[in-house]
């Protein structure tokens, strides 16, 4: 027997989308727990500009402010990309069941999902603080990771020449 979540809707900007899905597809390669969830909900999620993704939508860089339907206080994060979880006090890595949970909603949203220990839970979405230009987010930060990412899954093990022929 299937059961159908209502899931609410979320939004991600082109660019966020392309390097979370080449993230999530190096981690789903290597295994890593956590990224089938990710493809999934990149599959799901409606495609804006950069510029036009609206104040108030969870993107890579926000510091989110949630509660969970099991605790009462809400808490802060940003979310970041794994490399970039130990860069700040409350990094939460888009890999973690929270972390996709929150990916793409707006304030006031709320999403089901599995815990890493296996329990259904719900998160609510309080507030959100984007940070679009520089930092984390930026395109300089994200091209860096990408090469980072690429150079760890597929080394070069000989050096490359190429023949240019008129």
């Amino acid at each position: 027997m299937s059961i159908e979540l209502n899931l609410p809707p979320i939004t991600l900007h082109s660019q966020d989308n392309n390097d979370l899905a080449v993230l999530a597809t190096i981690a789903s390669r290597s295994g890593r727990p956590g990224a089938r969830f990710l493809l999934e909900e990149l599959r799901r999620a409606s495609l804006c500009a950069v510029d036009a993704l609206p104040a108030d939508v969870v993107s890579i860089g926000a510091r989110v402010t949630y509660t969970l339907a099991e605790a009462a206080p809400p808490a802060t994060c940003t979310l970041v990309v794994p490399d970039e979880v130990g860069r700040f006090g409350d990094g939460l890595s888009i890999l973690t069941p929270l972390g996709t949970a929150l990916l793409g909603l707006r304030v006031g949203d709320r999403m089901p999902f599995q815990s890493a220990d296996g329990r259904a839970s719900e998160v609510t979405v309080v507030g959100v603080e984007n940070s679009r230009v520089g930092g984390v987010n930026s395109k300089s930060a994200l091209d860096r990771r990408l090469d980072q990412a690429l150079d760890q899954t597929f080394p070069a093990s000989d050096p490359v020449s190429v023949v240019c022929t008129t």
